[in-house]
């Protein structure tokens, strides 16, 4: 269950210094190679000089490869948390998550966590991240390895309140698809489904 209070957010905001015109750019998983964290990184590059727009990315894993690699890269706009015990006061305060894995990738609690709490996205067609971040719907779908079109995207979601809502939105919508409710109407649909079927084909 999503747990956190506005409170945990401010908290966390004031934690990592981010101001109320900041535009916070995210992604929360376990890093691993292909989570796409370079790509990430790169797209921080590109936007370096727009300095509202910040990055951030919560959670372990590989994470001193990635903050070497940020170091050589000279970036400052770009924030590690490493493993949170509860990562949705991080979640909840992003203006847009970004998940941009290259292989491996099921469909990614992350990104319905994302979804749930109305965060447009980014995110690669890889896996079942193409049925979370729907492109034109809950999000923009870039290719893998496109560190330029991630930076386009941010972008443009960045000037347009309007599409950035309209994102929000349906994302939300579309995460109640996939709610422990739903999961169990379904099941129970298709075993009513079943019996009436097994009812009717002995009659």
């Amino acid at each position: 269950m999503i747990k956190y209070t506005q409170d945990e957010v401010n908290e966390f905001k004031n934690l990592y210094k981010l101001k109320a015109k900041d535009f916070l750019v995210g992604c929360a998983c376990f890093m691993r190679a292909w989570k796409g964290i370079e790509d990430f990184l790169k797209a921080a590059k590109i936007l370096e000089n727009k300095k509202d727009i910040k990055f951030i990315l919560i959670g372990g894993g590989h994470i001193e490869t990635y903050i070497k690699m940020a170091e050589e890269m000279d970036l400052k706009n770009v924030i590690f948390t490493n493993h949170l015990k509860n990562p949705f006061p991080a979640i909840a305060a992003l203006d847009l998550f970004v998940l941009l894995s290259t292989d491996h990738e099921g469909v990614s609690q992350a990104s319905l966590q994302a979804a749930y709490l109305k965060k447009p996205m980014i995110c690669t067609p890889t896996g079942g991240l193409k049925e979370v971040c729907i492109d034109n719907e809950t999000g923009i779908q870039v290719p893998i390895f496109s560190a330029d079109k991630v930076a386009n995207g941010i972008i443009k979601i960045y000037e347009d309140e309007n599409l950035k809502n309209r994102f929000s939105e349906n994302a939300y919508s579309l995460s109640l698809n996939f709610s422990f409710d739903r999961m169990l109407d379904d099941m129970e649909s298709l075993y009513f489904g079943l019996f009436e079927k097994k009812h009717f084909l002995n009659n």
